[in-house]
C-alpha cells in the first residue's frame, strides 16, 4: 500500500513539473499538449528540449501596457492629451514612427496598436 502511494505522489509531482514546462513551451508559441506529454513521459530529457526551444517562427510576444494608463494625466503615455486624430492618415505615407511602447508603425497610421495617438509623440505631424 506504501508503494501505491509513493508512485501516486511521484505522478502527481511529475505532472505539475509537466505542465510548469509545457507552459514555457506554450509561452514560447508551442504546442501545450505536446511538450506537457513529452515532459511527462521523458522526464528531464522534455525539460531540456523545452529549456533549447526557439520561438516559434509565428510568435507574437503579448504587448506590454503595463506602463500605459490610459487617460491619466500624469501618466507619461498619455493616450489622448487633446489631439485627435482619425485612424488613417489621407495624405500620402509618410516615414515610419516609431511609439513609446516600442512597436514600429507605418507612417500612414495615426495610432499605434496600444492605444496611442501619433499627435501624443510627434505633435507637428
Amino acid at each position: 500500500m506504501e508503494v501505491i502511494g509513493i508512485l501516486l505522489v511521484a505522478l502527481i509531482v511529475q505532472g505539475i513539473f509537466a505542465a510548469i514546462f509545457a507552459n514555457f513551451a506554450d509561452q514560447k508559441g508551442h504546442s501545450f499538449a505536446l511538450y506537457f506529454l513529452a515532459c511527462f513521459f521523458f522526464s528531464l530529457i522534455g525539460y531540456l528540449m523545452v529549456a533549447a526551444l526557439p520561438d516559434s517562427p509565428h510568435y507574437v510576444p503579448p504587448l506590454r501596457t503595463d506602463f500605459i494608463v490610459k487617460n491619466n494625466p500624469q501618466s507619461p503615455y498619455p493616450t489622448n492629451n487633446g489631439c485627435t486624430a482619425s485612424p488613417v492618415v489621407q495624405s500620402a505615407p509618410a516615414s515610419n514612427w516609431t511609439c513609446t511602447c516600442g512597436r514600429i508603425n507605418p507612417g500612414n497610421k495615426n495610432s499605434c496598436a496600444c492605444g496611442v495617438l501619433r499627435c501624443n509623440i510627434y505633435p507637428n505631424k
